[in-house]
């Protein structure tokens, strides 16, 4: 009961300030910054120039980005009244139930304790600061070049480097406890999503004379975010007519999939030509609707919590076990309570 009263609220305050203030696309990403108005950020470099992010783990990647300019503003909105506030004295709620917005730590901001504790009533989570989720051990990688979410920067939360290997940046890296950061191809890839990381290059991997490249400018028709640059995850559909819809990663092929009339009005699934999507562990292009998914692992793509692709059943069954997940699914099988069930 608490966490429908607590989203009814939310929800009212959503439709009073549906409007966000410019950008309307979220500079690192691109998601629409509308659609997460309650996790936006909004950093003003210099005095001068104004960038906006869709969460707060896409202002630390805009800030890496812009190490030389010095950060004169820093805003974020209120999860509950979608307010912008002074990000450095917001009460930070971090886990809890509600996936977070490209991070699998989640991190909310809020005014006032008092709706900070309603959140955490409803979602679970604790209380935090505004140092620990932006510079301490929740803050993510600041080398400004590793985007899987899991990177720390040489230190989990004990002190301690997980996999023991290096990212490109000079730091350790987290990524899914197979590390292929860097120039270290010896492991198993495991979803690192760094653009540097050399399996994520076109060369690094088998790409079908038929499946595409996606350009820097491509992005997803569901969520709205770039996709080149999480090719860990990345699918896609040709339709007949020669077009190609590009996915950041199999959850939103799935959705576009479903509903392809409402994402691309004037197409229906009879015009789709080919489908692929990514194979987890050999980074492989792959015939989308042969291919094996796991879902409810502890492994999360670009958008959270992820069908994650195999070509085959025995590599999906590997990593359902070494990865905690609760079913491998083959296309068919996969409904919209399966995509549910992920958000």
């Amino acid at each position: 009961m608490k966490t429908a009263l607590f989203l009814i609220c939310t929800l009212f305050t959503a439709i009073a300030l549906s409007a966000v203030e410019n950008p309307q696309n979220c500079i690192n990403c691109g998601m629409n910054r509308e659609a997460y108005a309650y996790s936006r950020v909004l950093i003003v470099f210099d005095d001068t120039l104004q960038a906006g992010t869709c969460s707060i783990a896409c202002a630390r990647k805009v800030a890496a980005d812009n190490a030389a300019k010095k950060i004169t503003r820093l805003k974020v909105a209120d999860f509950t009244s979608l307010k912008l506030i002074d990000a450095q004295t917001a009460v930070w709620v971090v886990g809890g139930k509600k996936p977070g917005v490209m991070s699998s730590t989640p991190a909310w901001a809020f005014s006032d304790k008092g709706g900070a504790n309603k959140f955490i009533a409803a979602f679970g989570g604790k209380l935090s600061t505004f140092q620990e989720v932006w510079g301490g051990k929740l803050a993510g990688c600041l080398c400004g070049k590793c985007t899987c979410g899991k990177c720390l920067c040489g230190k989990d939360s004990t002190g301690k480097c997980v996999c023991g290997k290096k990212c490109t940046c000079g730091s350790k890296c987290i990524c899914g406890g197979k590390c292929v950061c860097g120039s270290d191809t010896a492991h198993a890839h495991a979803g690192c999503m760094m653009q540097t990381c050399p399996m994520m290059k076109a060369g690094g991997r088998t790409i079908p004379s038929t499946a595409k490249v996606p350009s820097e400018q491509d992005k997803c028709p569901v969520c709205g975010m770039f996709v080149a640059k999480y090719p860990g995850f990345l699918a896609q559909i040709q339709f007949k007519d020669g077009t190609t819809a590009f996915f950041d990663g199999p959850k939103d092929f799935f959705r576009y999939y479903g509903s392809v009339d409402h994402y691309n009005p004037g197409k229906k699934t009879a015009d789709i030509g080919k489908v692929f999507v990514t194979d987890y562990y050999t980074q492989e292009n792959i015939d989308g609707l042969t291919a094996w998914y796991v879902t409810g692992s502890d492994i999360n793509g670009p958008m959270g919590r992820e069908l994650v692709p195999f070509a085959t059943e025995a590599a999906a069954g590997e990593f359902r076990k070494d990865h905690n997940g609760s079913a491998v699914l083959r296309f068919k099988d996969v409904t919209a309570g399966t995509l549910k069930s992920l958000e």
